[in-house]
């Protein structure tokens, strides 16, 4: 890799002359040469050699090819090598409680973008594969959000009600200012300071511009707090963006942070906001009154061509035999509380229900995504669970 980089500052540009340059040539190494040309131009980092190595050796598994002898030996030692890599990486990516974006998109499936997006249209939360097929909602505010993080170095505080569409933007702004040159990190559980810190700091991320989205900020809020004042106080060029209901805020976070570089804003879901929706997916004006300015009820009604939710809910739950409906119940009560039913649980205490589940999913009223059981927005879960079944929270 190294070789690479010094030819191409030395002026050489193609792959034969190059692989000539370095004495090699062997036909599939000039193939290498040229996939990673696009790359040399960059600073190199040693995480770019080992995904483009990989992606050499990978070639031959999609063209359903084998592996030349010559090379057979250099590819189990990198086989071993990456699968150590990529384990440490993971250890280290979770312990800081930060993801990059650009990771998180790779391991996406994009076979799955129109069941996702078929979920998200009945009030499903948003997937990236919804945000990268730009389904969710334009919003008013999404421009100047993003002026403010661009042109004035603003840290962002996102504050709505439960279906004010305030996770779906956050997602939004992360992707597209990713697909700007961004590193986009996304807070993906306790977040580590200190390694927070070391891992933004990495060689890849630490000369670029980078912004760190975190919801549902008053679960984590000491570490998150920390974090904001450790950037501040060492001076890190790190923009964060922080994303939580606005009661939630106001009982739990509790924190004035104007002096942290922070602008607040409010958001709710307008009406010019929901007829944009509303004439991309050909329903009627009326459904805008009824949602009351709920996104997820919206597009469930826009969705069902129904005159009121509570018809919607009917269409979705009368569908369902009363086994079906006792299975549901706890996953709605988690859901409820923006949590998901863990699948691998699941299987222990019903494990006789396991066809009845698939036969749920079907309906488009569940799915299953990487052990976890997901269904409606939570407040459409909590709606459920309060008119439909007469459960209050005493009782769940």
């Amino acid at each position: 890799m190294n070789g690479i980089k010094e030819a191409v500052d030395k002026g050489v540009n193609t792959a034969e002359k190059i692989a000539n340059v370095l004495n090699i040539e062997h036909p599939l190494v000039k193939n290498f040469i040229s996939i990673i040309l696009p790359a040399i131009s960059l600073p190199l980092p040693s995480l770019i050699g080992i995904y483009l190595t990989y992606s050499f050796f990978q070639m031959f598994k999609k063209e359903n090819k084998p592996i030349p002898k010559d090379l057979k030996e250099l590819e189990g030692l990198f086989k071993e090598f990456y699968n150590e890599f990529i384990k440490k990486w993971d250890e280290y990516i979770k312990a800081s409680g930060v993801e990059p974006l650009t990771r998180i998109m790779m391991k996406i499936n994009p076979e799955k973008a129109e069941e996702d997006k078929k979920r998200f249209l009945i009030g499903f939360k948003p997937t990236w594969n919804v945000i990268q097929q730009n389904v969710d909602i334009e919003r008013d505010v999404y421009e100047e959000i993003k002026r403010k993080i661009k042109e004035e170095g603003k840290n962002i505080i996102i504050l709505g009600d439960s279906g004010s569409g305030k996770t779906t933007l956050m997602m939004r702004l992360a992707y597209d200012l990713m697909k700007e040159g961004w590193h986009s990190f996304i807070g993906i559980g306790k977040i580590d300071t200190q390694k927070a810190l070391a891992f933004l700091d990495e060689p890849e991320f630490a000369n670029e511009k980078r912004i760190v989205f975190i919801d549902d900020v008053a679960t984590r809020r000491e570490e998150t707090l920390n974090l904001v004042r450790e950037i501040h106080t060492q001076g890190k060029e790190i923009i964060m963006v922080l994303v939580e209901q606005t009661a939630r805020w106001q009982l739990k976070v509790k924190e004035n942070l104007a002096t942290y570089n922070f602008e607040k804003f409010k958001i709710a879901l307008k009406d010019n906001e929901a007829k944009r929706y509303i004439q991309k997916y050909n329903g009627r004006e009326e459904y805008i009154k009824v949602a009351g300015g709920i996104f997820p009820i919206l597009v469930l009604l826009v969705s069902k061509r129904s005159e009121s939710f509570e018809k919607a809910i009917d269409d979705f739950w009368n569908s369902l035999d009363e086994k079906e409906q006792q299975l549901m119940i706890p996953v709605l009560i988690l859901s409820s509380y923006g949590v998901n039913y863990p699948y691998s649980i699941f299987e222990k205490v019903y494990p006789d229900s396991i066809t009845i589940l698939s036969n749920i999913c079907d309906k488009e009223i569940l799915s299953m995504e990487d052990d976890w059981l997901k269904t409606w927005h939570p407040l459409i879960s909590k709606k459920i669970i309060e008119d439909r079944l007469k459960l209050r929270p005493e009782a769940i």
